[in-house]
């Protein structure tokens, strides 16, 4: 079998390098950023993995002539709703920060974009990993609150690590350690998470409303 990977070059795109080639499979690897090289490559590969930001999968998924060879890999699916029954979509959640196979335990299926028949396939791919079926909104929801939010705080954290003090406290380091979530992280890649799931907003709303609470209170004294 042969597979072909569009991706940027991060952590993800070699864990699925990795994983493929552990399987036996011939894979090849596309991080030169053009969409018109996938879409050819596309022709010869049993399947093509898309690992690209939004914008550009969904450019290569418009573009080509037969959708069910695609599997999409990201954290928002949303964007890919248009594509139900077209395509693969998954998303991988990431467990520690060693960039191993080891580290990405957890698949998700979604079931409700996926072409129907290729379950099995993608569990033989992940298999000995964690799998789970959900669809479109579980998943977007599931998202906001694992992904979403703790980015959210990540970045509010970073504004604090401009201000270095001397002395500090216990209380203010571990207010900087929340950014170091995101220190090894594409920065565009988050505001991509945060940007297109549909529940960001309720995120930021409920931090909002919970921060006024607390002022609220602390007003009584």
């Amino acid at each position: 079998m042969d597979i072909g990977i569009f991706g940027r070059n991060n952590p993800v795109t070699r864990f699925i390098e990795e994983l493929l080639k552990n399987n036996g499979i011939n894979v090849t690897v596309l991080t030169d950023n053009s969409i018109e090289n996938a879409i050819r490559q596309i022709g010869g590969l049993d399947y093509l993995i898309l690992n690209h930001s939004i914008p550009v999968n969904r450019k290569v998924i418009e573009s080509v002539p037969v959708r069910s060879r695609i599997i999409e890999i990201s954290p928002v699916k949303t964007p890919y709703k248009q594509f139900s029954g077209e395509i693969t979509s998954i998303s991988l959640l990431r467990e520690s920060d060693e960039n191993t196979v080891q580290d990405y335990m957890t698949v998700i299926y979604v079931d409700d974009i996926s072409v129907k028949g290729n379950e099995e396939f993608v569990r033989d791919i992940f298999r000995g990993f964690r799998f789970l079926k959900m669809g479109i909104e579980e998943h977007e929801r599931l998202a906001s609150e694992i992904l979403v939010k703790p980015y959210v705080m990540a970045l509010l954290s970073r504004k604090f690590s401009d201000l270095e003090f001397n002395p500090s406290t216990i209380e203010y380091e571990k207010i900087l350690s929340i950014s170091r979530i995101i220190s090894n992280h594409n920065i565009d890649e988050i505001r991509e998470i945060i940007r297109y799931n549909p529940y960001s907003s309720e995120i930021f709303e409920k931090m909002e409303n919970d921060l006024k609470r607390v002022w609220n209170e602390l007003s009584f004294y």
